[in-house]
Order: structure tokens, then sequence, then C-alpha cells
């Protein structure tokens, strides 16, 4: 079994224009990590049912939601998805790799498909078994 750096298992990674989009599949009653990212960004909850966990005003706030499901968490928030269903969940990460002002979040401004297979394969997102 293939588990990413998030704790998901199956993850998929794709570049297209300015998008990145990270699909991931989560066990029943698995987590994925608490983390943050640098930038805004929308997960789509494609199917199941997660407790979505982030800090909102210093707290820790929960919060149950079902498929689909369209999640929007800021900048420098941290959060975590668990899985309450009982059979598997699907989401999608997704998320700009460059935010317009000339300032990278992810990838160069003038970076081409080759460079963005190169920059995947240097951040692989399923570990080795």
């Amino acid at each position: 079994m293939s588990i990413d750096k998030w704790g998901a298992i199956g993850s998929t990674l794709a570049i297209v224009g300015n998008v990145l989009t990270k699909m991931h599949h989560l066990e029943p009653q698995n987590s994925t990590t608490t983390h943050a990212h640098t930038y805004d960004h929308i997960t789509l909850l494609a199917l199941g049912t997660v407790e979505l966990s982030r800090e909102e005003g210093g707290e820790i706030v929960t919060k149950t939601i079902q498929a689909p499901a369209l999640i929007v968490t800021k900048a420098n928030v941290k959060h975590s998805f668990k899985n309450v269903s009982d059979t598997g969940v699907l989401f999608v990460c997704i998320h700009a790799i460059r935010n317009g002002s000339g300032l990278d979040d992810v990838a160069p401004q003038d970076i081409s498909n080759e460079e963005a297979r190169d920059l995947i394969s240097k951040f692989p997102l399923v570990a080795n078994e």
C-alpha cells in the first residue's frame, strides 16, 4: 500500500497550465496529517464523507462534510481530513501554481511541460512501500 506525505493512499498529481491538481483516496477511518499551504486552495470532495478539522480564529473547528462538496481553505490555515465513511473517500486538491503577481507558489512563471514533469518527479506524492 502506498501512502503519500499527507497520509492518503493512491495520490495522482497533474499540472495543466497554471493549475495543479492532487487527487487522493483515503480509506475508512484514516486521516491526512495536519498541514498548511502557502496558497489558497479548493478541495473537491467527490466521494464519501469527511470530518474536516481546521484552525479558525485560533481554535480547531471540526465539521462533517458529505460529497459532492467544494471546500475552500485559505493560505497558512492548518487543516486535516478524516474519512468518516464506510467506504473510501476521493478528494482532489486544486490550486494555482503561480499567483499572477510574479511570485511563485510552486513553479516559476515560464515552466515548460518537461520542467513540470521533472518537478513532479522530484517531489513524489506517493511514498515507496
